[in-house]
């Protein structure tokens, strides 16, 4: 990625290098997911876990999301953190807002929902701790899924400043996530 060109001279001693989008993927199965009238789905593709996705930065106190908002948590929440994150959800009340997956989400449906939803959330927040290490040397998977398959993305106003989100995302105020996904 563009993103990282920086940091790899800076660590390998200015050697050349050249940033590669590996975004085409090979034709999968996909099916017709049952979509209600109205739904926006916003997809968080990949393992549960906390030192990939700040998925608490969508439960601040006293959220409340629009019925018709659906976050499909795509990877397995039996795993790393998603028991935690599940419950989480639980506690808000916003169970009805979530999709969660008890096992492994096969390509076919893990493809069908890509395909089929309004948008793709990294939940990646470069201020916050660890997550800063995604615009400096490392990416996130997800970076390409929208890529590849021409999804908006909805990133933090922080990653505005990268050339590479800047055509391809919304950007919201991590302080404001709710009044965000809610409009």
């Amino acid at each position: 990625s563009d993103l990282l060109t920086k940091r790899y001279q800076e660590v390998c001693n200015n050697k050349p290098s050249v940033a590669v989008y590996p975004v085409y993927y090979p034709k999968f199965n996909t099916h017709k997911l049952l979509k209600n009238e109205g739904e926006v789905w916003i997809v968080i593709p990949g393992a549960v876990s906390f030192s990939r996705r700040d998925y608490l930065a969508l439960l601040p106190p006293d959220v409340s999301y629009n019925s018709h908002i659906k976050f499909v948590i795509l990877g397995n929440k039996n795993t790393a953190d998603g028991n935690v994150v599940y419950e989480k959800v639980s506690q808000a009340g916003l169970l009805h807002n979530f999709v969660f997956f008890d096992g492994f989400v096969p390509e076919e449906e893990f493809y069908s929902y890509v395909l089929q939803c309004d948008y793709i959330m990294p939940l990646i927040h470069p201020n916050h701790g660890e997550y800063g290490k995604y615009v400096t040397e490392k990416i996130s998977g997800t970076y390409n899924l929208a890529t590849a398959y021409r999804k908006i993305m909805l990133c933090p106003q922080e990653m505005n400043t990268y050339e590479d989100f800047q055509d391809s995302s919304l950007f919201y105020s991590i302080n404001d996530i709710q009044t965000f996904v809610n409009s």
